[in-house]
């Protein structure tokens, strides 16, 4: 049935006049496990518009032939949708109704008069009309050392007018499994010949990894890779394409948030960023990240040989070692609506001679760093002082001493 869509809740009067369209579909040659066939109706032999819902057929594995019926198809309204066009064609189609190009088809009988009262038949044969794909993928350390060894996964694409990549999703996704470095090949069948593809590394899911923008990729597993060529070439059916990939050395640094605040009984969450420095001048890398006290965060994707900075956060501004900013807080769970402002005295773990927060240089050794930020809400930069007066080897029921603090240089003393 043909004819326009009916209201949902409405009842519609099947027209006087419909006929039945049978596609009798062949192969010239069987296919090894079950085939679905796709057909419609179109205004023309060029897939313009589709007139019809898409009705299916399959055919088993090792035969050659079926048969399927578009059922009341109501000719005399498609005519009037279709400007009196006198004729409207059936043709073959994948599953969402789009021209099929896997196959050859042949038609015979499938140019239909609008104006035919009788039902109809129309023969398809099909000659297949694809090849092969052939992917080498070759995984390789930096600078010729080992790999972790990871699974990477492959699909086809095609590309729209907008030069967006659009999944075939007649090809499944494709996985190969590395345990060293080497080179294995990964082969697409029945691809469509002349047609432009893509092949592109993926997730399991078939979403692309990476799309040409960047040279460098972390897959599912978090290993960092980068690749070449970064700008995918077009391959068709017979042909075939490369992706070689790099296992990038990580660079990163995890940063640990210890509180010491028995008057918090809650997990505060702290801010830290990363710096570079130039002279005295701090530039941030990326954004600050969140850490909930008793947690650790992590700056990945960093270079080598970088001089890095981490610093506690108050807002926009760094925190300096033995420094100390304010925040609104939980003080306990209990009353979680109620927040209280809050000091919170800052320590680094990281600290140059002058007490001053240190850089953290990773290296192709030493890939990785570790630093921890402490907070306190007692004032750690303290003395405690404490006096015992005696009076004739006894304690002193009462005694006044007043006490100062200096510092000293050579041969001089300061208050």
């Amino acid at each position: 049935m043909v004819a326009e869509p009916a209201k949902v809740g409405v009842w519609v009067q099947t027209p006087d006049t419909t006929v039945d369209v049978t596609v009798n579909k062949t192969l010239t040659e069987a296919e090894t496990k079950d085939a679905t066939f796709y057909f419609a109706l179109f205004t023309d032999e060029n897939y313009t518009t589709r007139l019809s819902d898409v009705i299916s057929v399959t055919i088993p594995a090792g035969q050659t032939e079926a048969s399927v019926t578009m059922k009341d198809v109501d000719l005399s309204s498609i005519k009037q949708q279709t400007n009196n066009a006198n004729n409207v064609y059936l043709l073959e189609t994948d599953a969402k109704g789009n021209q099929i190009h896997n196959y050859t088809p042949a038609y015979t009988g499938n140019k239909i008069s609008t104006d035919a009262t009788t039902n109809q038949t129309v023969d398809v044969t099909n000659t297949k009309n694809t090849g092969e794909i052939t992917l080498t993928k070759t995984l390789a350390g930096m600078e010729g050392g080992d790999v972790t060894g990871d699974t990477f996964y492959f699909a086809l694409f095609t590309k729209n007018a907008a030069g967006d990549y659009v999944r075939y999703e007649e090809a499944p996704v494709q996985s190969l499994t590395f345990t060293e470095a080497g080179s294995q090949d990964v082969i697409f069948k029945d691809v469509p010949k002349g047609m432009d593809f893509y092949v592109l590394e993926t997730n399991a899911n078939g979403v692309p990894t990476y799309t040409g923008d960047s040279g460098t990729y972390t897959a599912d597993s978090g290993i960092r890779y980068s690749f070449l060529p970064v700008t995918r070439s077009a391959v068709q059916a017979g042909g075939t394409t490369t992706i070689t990939n790099f296992e990038q050395t990580q660079y990163s640094i995890t940063v640990s948030k210890v509180l010491i605040a028995d008057d918090v009984k809650s997990t505060p969450v702290f801010s830290v960023g990363l710096f570079t420095k130039s002279g005295n001048d701090y530039t941030q890398v990326g954004t600050t990240k969140n850490v909930t006290a008793g947690s650790d965060v992590t700056f990945d994707g960093l270079k080598a040989d970088t001089p890095y900075y981490i610093f506690e956060m108050d807002g926009d501004k760094r925190v300096e070692n033995g420094a100390s900013f304010q925040m609104p807080v939980v003080l306990d769970p209990k009353n979680s609506t109620t927040k209280t402002d809050t000091t919170f005295y800052v320590s680094y773990d990281c600290c140059d001679d002058d007490s001053k927060v240190a850089a953290l240089t990773l290296t192709k050794d030493a890939p990785q760093a570790n630093t921890i930020i402490t907070n306190t809400t007692k004032n750690p930069a303290q003395i405690k002082v404490t006096k015992i007066a005696t009076e004739d080897g006894n304690p002193a029921d009462s005694h006044e001493a007043t006490v100062a603090l200096f510092t000293m240089e050579i041969g001089r003393a300061h208050v």
